[in-house]
């Protein structure tokens, strides 16, 4: 195993001579105890005593190094293990991180050689074969991960029978090497994971990893994911219980209480969105396992509980099934929602050049996105699941209703007045946060393609000819009281033709897909559809400058006629005067730099969003 020989032996771990520091499974204080603790500071005499009374104390899964004055070795490495209390108060991931700790001290000091007595086994009465297990799964993967680090790593044992739960572990650890070697070339990339001390226990709803959201700080996602649950059926006594405890486990068993307000069908509906708002926050706020998922490459990764068939795979990690996807017994929604963050994150680290951060929107003033109703966000694909994550926890259609008739800035200040003018507070500014983070990932990412495809006037392309210019204009429009958007680009070709993208316009006026045509004759500037029914006019006088005015607008179709001047009356709703004035403007800005002689043939591919 990368060169580090690992092997469990019987002795008194006080007497071994073969390698450079020992560890001590010693108590808080750090100034003896019973057992290991006492028989270490016996034998190295009053010398080690003193110099650990200058550590002041150690915290529990801590780790710190003293001389060994009469010991055979030259260091001793001392770490406070848990004590067991029935393996719900994170006795697991606090063992693990005992030898973590013990080994990285270790490679600081450059001690290449280290012997361990059986952490937490005695008084403070782990079971031996849980804490062997957790032992030789934690040393084998640092040592994998620090190749070269170590020599030799020893688990030093004072009777036979924990001997034989050592070697046992050892045995079936590299059982699983070997097997995991022999598949590699034959099997799909997945990686598993379940106990949060494991190699990927970061991925884990479990794994201790604090992290900020919408104005409040959480200790890990379960937590995350139990407050929310509870708070969406209004328990607030519950929530309470859940946010003074970090211990996950608790969480869930709070979390777990039959309550008669549960509904099953309405967190079914919106326990994805939330626990995706959870994850991504971990990841993105602990830069230490962000990295970890990041170099995951595109591995497919796997929950491998047997017993949960909705977030798991439906089969243990010990079981090599798990490698195999068409036996797979669960849906694996933990592990899509790690993919679809893994995912983002790489697409925010390559638009943000490695700088993204989380910023809370709870104080954030209005952006764009939060200006506009629920009704005309949920449309947009990209803030759907934002906003259905809100209201499918309403609790009545006519209140649904008024949340998607109102602007959201404006429901904000309701809460801020009076307490919520109507809707629940929770999960409201959960949903703003993902809307304000959507919102900037788009924004940068479209200011990259900007880039990517804006060129000068005078570059040429391949072919030798001029590059194209390119405007976008949002389009806002209601029709049979739906309202939506439309994002379209407006193009100067290389000969100074223009042409709008057909499909999106298609969508909204129900004509068929075809191009739209933009032309100017001596008098007016006309853009119609290659269907017949839809067509806008413009009328308009040259000045000597070249500035266009006197305007008017016309809309015939099957379904309304209207007339817009340039005052921006109409005899149709406001919302859709706002589609041609938006419409007239960004022509307008087009045709101050010059009067296209006919149109282009071929559309352009825009964002339609509905």
């Amino acid at each position: 195993m990368n060169n580090t020989v690992i092997e469990a032996i019987r002795g008194d771990i006080t007497k071994v001579d073969t390698v450079t520091a020992i560890v001590n499974a010693a108590n808080q204080s750090l100034l003896g105890g019973d057992g290991v603790d006492g028989a270490i500071h016996a034998a190295a005499g009053p010398g080690l005593l003193a110099e650990c009374r200058n550590l002041h104390g150690c915290s529990i899964g801590e780790a710190k190094i003293t001389g060994a004055y009469d010991l055979p070795c030259e260091y001793v490495i001392h770490t406070v293990g848990p004590v067991w209390h029935g393996g719900k108060s994170n006795e697991a991931k606090l063992l693990a991180d005992c030898y973590r700790n013990c080994l990285q001290l270790a490679v600081d000091k450059g001690i290449r050689s280290i012997a361990f007595p059986s952490i937490s086994t005695g008084v403070y009465s782990y079971p031996v074969k849980d804490a062997a297990d957790v032992a030789v799964r934690t040393v084998t993967e640092f040592a994998e991960s620090h190749p070269g680090a170590f020599d030799r790593i020893l688990f030093v044992l004072f009777d036979a029978g924990t001997l034989d739960i050592y070697q046992t572990a050892l045995k079936s650890v590299h059982a699983e090497q070997v097997s995991d070697t022999d598949m590699h070339d034959s099997l799909p990339n997945i990686i598993g994971f379940y106990h949060e001390y494991d190699e990927y226990g970061c991925f884990s709803n479990w794994y201790q990893a604090g992290f900020d959201y919408a104005g409040r700080y959480y200790a890990n996602s379960e937590q995350f994911m139990m407050y929310h649950k509870v708070m969406m059926f209004r328990k607030y006594d519950l929530a309470d219980k859940i946010m003074k405890t970090t211990d996950p486990a608790k969480c869930k068993k709070i979390a777990g209480q039959k309550f008669p307000e549960f509904d099953a069908d309405m967190w079914e509906k919106t326990c994805y969105a939330i626990v995706k708002r959870g994850v991504k926050a971990k990841f993105s706020q602990n830069a230490d396992i962000c990295e970890i998922l990041l170099n995951t490459g595109n591995a497919v990764l796997a929950e491998c509980s047997a017993r949960d068939k909705k977030w798991g795979i439906g089969v243990d990690l010990d079981n090599p099934d798990y490698l195999d996807v068409s036996k797979w017994k669960g849906q694996n929604l933990l592990g899509r929602i790690l993919m679809e963050v893994r995912d983002e994150m790489r697409q925010e680290m390559l638009l943000f050049k490695g700088n993204f951060k989380y910023i809370d929107a709870f104080n954030l003033k209005p952006i764009r996105e939060w200006k506009m109703t629920a009704g005309e966000l949920k449309r947009m694909p990209q803030y759907y699941a934002a906003i259905h994550a809100f209201s499918d926890t309403l609790d009545s259609y006519h209140v649904k209703q008024a949340f998607y008739a109102q602007p959201l800035c404006e429901w904000e200040h309701a809460m801020a007045t009076n307490m919520g003018g109507g809707l629940p507070v929770i999960g409201f500014f959960e949903m703003k946060q993902d809307i304000y983070d959507t919102a900037r990932r788009l924004n940068a990412l479209d200011e990259q393609v900007r880039d990517m495809l804006s060129y000068s006037d005078d570059t040429e392309d391949d072919d030798g000819d001029e590059s194209t210019e390119e405007e976008k204009v949002l389009f806002r429009f209601t029709r049979a009281g739906y309202t939506g958007f439309i994002e379209c680009t407006i193009t100067e070709s290389n000969d100074h033709r223009y042409y709008l993208n057909s499909e999106g316009f298609a969508a909204v006026f129900k004509v068929p897909a075809e191009r739209i045509e933009i032309t100017a004759e001596e008098a007016d500037c006309v853009i119609r559809t290659a269907a017949p029914a839809v067509q806008w006019k413009k009328h308009y006088s040259h000045k000597e400058s070249g500035i266009l005015d006197g305007y008017s607008w016309e809309l015939k179709s099957s379904w309304k006629d209207i007339n817009v001047n340039s005052s921006g009356k109409s005899n149709y709703p406001e919302n859709f005067a706002d589609v041609v004035l938006a419409l007239q403007t960004a022509i307008e800005d087009l045709w101050k730099k010059h009067t296209p002689e006919t149109y282009d043939e071929e559309g352009r591919e825009a964002r339609i969003a509905f």
